[in-house]
């Protein structure tokens, strides 16, 4: 050993960076609001569960077509989970929408008028999209069951990328 300790030919481990957004590899930051419907949301509850977390803009074509995967893969796992109680392991994952920049009574209409169901948190102030660093919508962050941001993507995602991101989350 040299002077200090070390075994010679070795150099400590250097401290990875900080990414400059939330990203694959790093935790995700908490989440804590309620949705539209005036359930409270936090994302320590979902701990355990594959989460996807998508920011999205009732004026963004490209979020609508987004969100309306989301309503299906949310209605997939309701019914999942009614006609099984538990059961671990299963495929699927938590569904959480945040609309950007929207209050919660226009969201609310938004997702009325277009017959689409699932947990959506209205972010007027864009709180939780300065906090996950959102420069467009819609943006798809996947979390791990520990927490832990596994996927991040920029754009719509048709349902079996959707799928195929989760299943690796798994």
């Amino acid at each position: 050993e040299l002077p200090g300790g070390s075994p010679e030919g070795r150099t400590p481990a250097e401290p990875r960076p900080l990414p400059e957004r939330p990203s694959p590899g790093y935790p995700a930051p908490g989440i804590d609001g309620r949705t539209i419907s005036g359930d409270r949301l936090r994302l320590e509850d979902c701990a355990g569960d594959v989460v996807v977390i998508t920011f999205f803009s009732t004026a963004s074509g490209a979020s609508l077509a987004h969100v309306s995967v989301l309503a299906q893969l949310h209605a997939d796992r309701m019914e999942r989970m009614e006609r099984v109680e538990a059961v671990e392991g299963s495929e699927g994952a938590r569904i959480v929408a945040i609309a950007v920049a929207e209050k919660a009574d226009a969201v609310l209409k938004y997702m009325e008028a277009r017959k689409l169901d699932l947990p959506v948190i209205a972010d007027p102030r864009g709180e939780l999209a300065r906090l996950y660093e959102i420069t467009a919508v819609p943006t798809t962050f996947v979390i791990d069951a520990h927490g832990i941001v596994h996927d991040l993507r920029v754009g719509a995602m048709t349902r079996a990328q959707l799928d195929r991101v989760i299943q690796s989350a798994h």
